[in-house]
């Protein structure tokens, strides 16, 4: 007899779907919904530095020999400051109800609406009674599935951020640790390639990635300047659109490029055809005169090895692999180049060896 479980099929939806699928739906009903999300993610973010940062400042002030009176005013800030932060946490956590609600409420009118225009035969299946009444629990109660995802989403990014914004602060003591547990347990000689490869590759991420995000801020107001001058629809939105999509290497900007075009092909063909022309003029001007001073050769990568580094990038991770493959090859490219030199140079052979064909 078969396994009944074996014809169980996965879900449709998860949790991804389902936030995306809030947030478009707050976007278009309820817009103060995610403003507020964020004003709570800040707070908690300051909230959860001014935790971390309490102890250590204390410490470090009773260590200097801080006088009682310094350390009740330092205690007292951070005090102070936790108050505050917490306060507007909790007011923010207040008012998001409102706009939460106004978004339940339109999937409910839907759903209601969806119910009565149901077919006649649908009515008595029991499938579709269970589905009904577990959809209709979802949307009528502060507890499931349609308000936990405000609380996920907003807890996730609050952690996310505030460990990433940690280890920022703290870069140089996670440093200085890391090498010292480095030269602890590994033989000096590995100890010294590690070091030099993790420079090697903080020097080429930062660089390339300080780099990208200048050069799309700069190439999008380019975009937003030249189309309010034209006096053309959209332009902030298909500036900032072009910004966005700027950071993805090489296709980024042609995909923001399709998208203008498409936007004000709905308005006018013919500033659709102007506004084509008008990306090739810019991106003309972006890659042979900005994009050289801006990012420059700082990851130094050949250009076949960049569109292999995207395209293998895009295949296994998507956008984000783009991103991150042309940094990590230049890495192995960087290492791969200074190996071969140092071989050429302990086997002795003479640069006119492999320079001349």
């Amino acid at each position: 007899m078969e396994n009944p479980k074996t014809h169980q099929q996965k879900p449709a939806y998860g949790m991804a779907s389902n936030c995306a699928f809030m947030v478009r739906r707050a976007w278009r009903d309820a817009k103060s919904v995610l403003v507020v999300c964020v004003g709570l993610i800040i707070c908690a973010v300051a909230a959860s530095l001014l935790e971390l940062f309490v102890t250590p400042m204390i410490l470090a002030a009773v260590e200097r020999g801080a006088s009682p009176g310094e350390l009740a005013a330092l205690i007292a800030r951070f005090a102070l400051g936790l108050a505050l932060v917490h306060s507007l946490w909790a007011y923010l956590r207040a008012n998001t109800l409102f706009g939460r609600v106004q978004v339940r409420r339109t999937l409910s009118v839907e759903h209601n609406l969806l119910e009565c225009r149901t077919a006649y035969p649908h009515i008595e299946d029991p499938d579709y009674l269970q589905r009904l009444a577990k959809s209709g629990r979802t949307l009528s109660t502060n507890r499931d599935a349609s308000e936990a995802v405000w609380d996920t989403m907003t807890g996730l990014v609050t952690n996310l951020v505030s460990f990433a914004i940690y280890l920022l602060l703290q870069k140089e003591r996670l440093g200085l640790q890391c090498r010292r547990a480095l030269y602890a347990l590994l033989p000096r000689r590995w100890a010294e390639g590690t070091v030099r490869v993790c420079a090697l590759s903080q020097q080429i991420f930062s660089s390339f990635i300080t780099g990208q995000c200048v050069e799309a801020v700069i190439l999008g107001a380019m975009f937003f300047a030249s189309m309010s001058l034209l006096g053309m629809p959209y332009a902030l939105l298909t500036g900032c659109l072009i910004a966005v999509t700027a950071l993805i290497p090489i296709v980024g900007a042609f995909i923001g490029c399709a998208v203008g075009a498409f936007l004000l092909l709905m308005t006018s063909p013919m500033q659709a055809a102007v506004f084509v022309v008008l990306f090739l003029v810019l991106q003309q001007v972006e890659g042979n005169l900005i994009y050289p001073h801006v990012v420059g050769s700082s990851v130094g990568l050949p250009s076949i090895w960049v569109l292999a580094a995207v395209t293998l990038g895009g295949k296994l991770m998507g956008i984000a692999g783009m991103l991150f493959f042309i940094p990590l090859c230049s890495v192995l490219y960087a290492l791969f180049r200074g190996f071969v030199k140092a071989r050429l140079k302990a086997r002795k052979v003479p640069p006119r060896k492999w320079r001349d064909p």
